[in-house]
């Protein structure tokens, strides 16, 4: 759980770096075509490029759910096809042996097995150590915005009201140089700096700037992209994608004011030269996450330029050009479409190769139920590339062949097909195969194998629970056997139905036998009794 919230933690970084990149490829592509945008066209964009980046993940799984090719996701059909088709293989505990006894011997077993759950411990361990790293940087982050929010607080608490405009309070302070609008539960502020009540204009100024920020709902974006930048702390583009959008915020609400006509630009200009030159004063200077100020630090030189710049160029137009719209909703459907690999993770299991007729899992899919179809004329193999996270594997009709240090949460199930897993590898649950052999070797499976009319070869193997192998109805003769080699070892117990020859290297690890006589090996005939299968040439 920990490893699978941390992935998707990671990948939504990722995913809000990409965002921030194609953004400003954006701007680039724009000022190449000569697209000119006002400031509160370009704001709206940022907006809804950088809400894709939190939704459209969501919106993409709930469409995948919904639409025809969610058996390809979902194993909706694997439980039940795996309780039917392998309830016949079950075993009877009656005439096996007392629960009691299977359970003091299980107890037994385990004992001896408990090493092999070290690694198992120090890989959770090394997740949670990371969980906790990311956490203790969060709060640290957190904690500097709380004490600028505790600042606003008292600031707000010390200051003298002028007016109040329904949940709106006009207050002005001495302990401030910069003007700022903030919001604490339903109640509105614009605190004002005492300097300005010498000059009307100037405070008329401030109080219509401050008063869009608040009827724009920049305040509740700014909360937005604050909180993000505390739980992303560690990646750039959060911290980039939160100047950006107050810098646009900033040049909106700019542009706003002096669209109506009521401000001239030189009085606009004077008065944030005037609040920047005042605010190099400050001693503390604050960016609480609930208020917006009319200057900032970084506005005593680039951006302040930038700002007064563009009153030059203000347009009375609303800046929504239909070329940057059509071009913006492009990018976004392509965000919407790489997001969280969903495209990666459609496209190997709908492209099958026409001369291996196989289902390819690639590296882009994550945590996903993989499943062939129940077409019973389609024979299709899954093959899944190593060093992936799996959900669930089930196969309907066609191998299942698993590559190295593959981590699989959940069951791999087959009911016309073998189960191949070769090279090392971990299973959450069960693997079970109806109607084929399974072969797993330097693989550790935390629930029980079961086979019903196929042989099982195991190497270098840990199975915490039971090993089974064929059917309890006794009317069929089966001519599997079972191969438990070396160095393999069996917390729980081996049932065998039907006569199954049973071979057990002189080196395993076998809780009690039931159903057959053991027949134990040495080195030498090793690979006289378990000859690895052949596999497909990609993991070699």
């Amino acid at each position: 759980m920990i490893e699978q919230l941390l992935v998707g933690y990671f990948k939504f970084n990722l995913l809000l770096a990409v965002a921030f990149g194609v953004w400003r490829m954006l701007r680039i592509v724009e000022s190449m075509l000569f697209i000119k945008r006002s400031s509160h066209g370009r704001l709206a964009h940022a907006r809804m490029l950088f809400a894709s980046v939190i939704f459209l993940p969501i919106l993409v799984k709930l469409m995948a759910i919904q639409s025809p090719l969610a058996p390809l996701f979902i194993d909706t059909a694997t439980p039940q096809i795996v309780s039917e088709q392998l309830a016949e293989i079950q075993p009877n505990p009656i005439a096996l042996i007392s629960s009691v006894e299977i359970e003091t011997n299980s107890k037994m077993a385990t004992s001896n097995g408990a090493s092999n759950s070290i690694s198992n411990l120090l890989n959770v361990n090394i997740w949670l150590v990371l969980l906790l790293s990311l956490a203790a940087g969060a709060l640290w982050r957190g904690s500097r915005s709380y004490r600028e929010l505790l600042f606003l607080k008292r600031v707000i608490g010390n200051s003298q009201p002028l007016k109040r405009i329904g949940h709106v309070h006009f207050k002005f302070s001495d302990e401030i140089s910069v003007p700022f609008a903030t919001r604490l539960g339903r109640e509105k502020y614009i605190v004002i700096p005492a300097y300005l009540l010498l000059s009307k204009e100037k405070m008329r100024i401030v109080i219509k700037h401050e008063g869009h920020h608040l009827r724009a709902g920049d305040l509740s974006w700014s909360a937005i992209v604050e909180l993000l930048s505390i739980l992303c702390f560690w990646n750039p583009a959060a911290y980039y994608w939160k100047l950006e959008i107050h810098n646009l915020q900033e040049y909106a609400c700019d542009e706003a004011v002096l669209r109506n006509g009521t401000v001239s630009k030189y009085a606009y200009a004077e008065c944030l030269y005037k609040v920047a030159e005042n605010s190099l004063c400050e001693h503390y200077i604050f960016s609480a996450p609930m208020s917006l100020r009319m200057s900032d630090d970084n506005d005593h030189s680039s951006e302040l330029r930038k700002r007064i710049t563009a009153l030059n160029v203000v347009s009375r137009s609303t800046g929504k050009s239909p070329k940057s719209s059509l071009l913006l909703a492009t990018v976004m459907s392509l965000i919407s479409v790489i997001a969280f690999g969903r495209v990666e993770a459609l496209m190997p299991q709908m492209a099958i190769s026409s001369l291996t007729n196989a289902m390819v899992v690639s590296g882009s899919v994550f945590n996903r139920y993989i499943a062939t179809t129940n077409v019973e004329s389609l024979l299709q193999d899954i093959i899944v590339e190593p060093q992936l996270v799996i959900r669930s594997i089930h196969s309907q009709k066609g191998a299942i062949h698993i590559g190295e240090n593959v981590r699989i949460s959940g069951t791999v199930s087959n009911v016309d097909g073998d189960i191949n897993m070769p090279d090392g590898g971990t299973v959450g649950r069960d693997v079970a195969s109806t109607n084929g052999d399974i072969y797993l070797a330097e693989a550790v499976i935390e629930g029980t194998v079961r086979a019903g009319r196929g042989s099982i070869r195991l190497q270098n193997t840990s199975i915490m629970e039971d090993l089974i192998i064929g059917q309890s109805d006794g009317g069929f003769v089966n001519s599997a056997s079972v191969f438990v080699g070396p160095h393999t070892e069996v917390v729980g117990n081996i049932v065998v139905y039907n006569g199954i020859n049973l071979y057990v290297h002189e080196s395993a690890l076998v809780g009690e036998i039931y159903g057959a006589t053991p027949i134990y090996y040495s080195d030498e005939l090793a690979a006289k009794f378990a000859p690895k299968p052949t596999f497909f040439p990609l993991f070699r």
